[in-house]
């Protein structure tokens, strides 16, 4: 499969993955950025040209967009409607299937423009399972076609083997967004459980640096438990993190804290208090991580994500 992720924009510059390795399109170096944890892996819809073995196209680098054999598009156009279209995509790579996805999950130009790009493109792919219906119930009634889930996908044994801990200070990870509407009562709670129980809290902003995952995933890693009360429907990097690290997700509504922490996927804070006393019992804590970690392989690994998109690509 020839594969590139095209969006209309985002700060990461074009590549190209070869070999599972980023290279930038435009001179060939090796490219990682703020967002990737080296040029072998990175996190979010990023991903997919890893997954994939492909192309991230960020269009507003070219002038005409890149000349390569193409057969399968993801296609986001969020943010410029008015510049670019899916039929430049369609006179330019016309014989490829395109899948409209989503990178963002509110509308920057509009509702109506994101349902007309999924009723133009020949399949729709979305990261969201629920919480996108949740929020847009007449999603479904308006796209003229169906809405498949897949997730963003995630290099799990890259990830296991490079940040798992099996030592670790018994503490909790206070999970702090770079957006503080997302925050919730994160800090509040993680320090309520703190006080209250002995155990010490921990904070790592993800402040922007070129090495800014690298050194969030470090910090992480040392925790045995992470406070995460993001009032939003997001996809929930973060759950999908402490379910490969083996990190129990306490709070949050995110999609993925549904699929991988579904006793804690909320914010009543006399559940998750509830839950982490029950889980400060190591036996009890155990087999809820086994699972997490289980259920991550089989939605959001590189397989199961790849597996997915063939099923959906042969019933398209």
């Amino acid at each position: 499969m020839n594969f590139a992720f095209i969006v209309d924009k985002c700060i990461q510059n074009s590549f190209q993955v070869i070999d599972g390795k980023a290279y930038k399109m435009s001179d060939e170096t090796p490219y990682e950025w703020h967002h990737s944890i080296s040029n072998e892996c990175t996190m979010g819809p990023f991903a997919y040209p890893f997954c994939f073995n492909g192309y991230l196209i960020n269009w507003p680098e070219w002038d005409v967009l890149p000349t390569i054999d193409l057969d399968v598009i993801f296609l986001v156009i969020e943010k410029n409607t008015d510049r670019y279209s899916i039929e430049d995509v369609r006179k330019k790579y016309p014989n490829a299937k395109i899948y409209a996805t989503i990178k963002e999950l509110y509308f920057y130009d509009g509702y109506e423009n994101r349902i007309n790009l999924f009723n133009k493109a020949d399949g729709v792919v979305i990261p969201y399972k629920d919480s996108i219906h949740q929020l847009f119930p007449k999603l479904r009634e308006h796209v003229n076609k169906e809405l498949h889930f897949l997730p963003q996908p995630y290099d799990i044994d890259y990830l296991y083997n490079q940040f798992y801990k099996q030592q670790r200070t018994e503490q909790i990870f206070s999970y702090i967004p770079p957006h503080p509407p997302r925050r919730g009562n994160t800090e509040q709670f993680a320090d309520y459980l703190g006080k209250k129980y002995n155990v010490p809290v921990v904070r790592k902003a993800t402040e922007y640096s070129p090495t800014q995952w690298l050194d969030f995933m470090k910090a992480f890693s040392r925790s045995t438990f992470c406070v995460n009360c993001d009032p939003e429907p997001q996809q929930g990097q973060q759950g999908i993190q402490s379910a490969i690290l083996g990190i129990p997700n306490l709070g949050g509504v995110n999609d993925s804290h549904y699929i991988l922490h579904p006793d804690t996927a909320t914010n009543d804070l006399d559940i998750l208090e509830e839950q982490f006393v029950k889980m400060l019992d190591i036996k009890y804590r155990i087999p809820i991580i086994e699972e997490s970690f289980k259920k991550a392989h089989e939605v959001y690994s590189f397989e199961a994500v790849q597996n997915t998109f063939q099923t959906i690509r042969e019933n398209n």
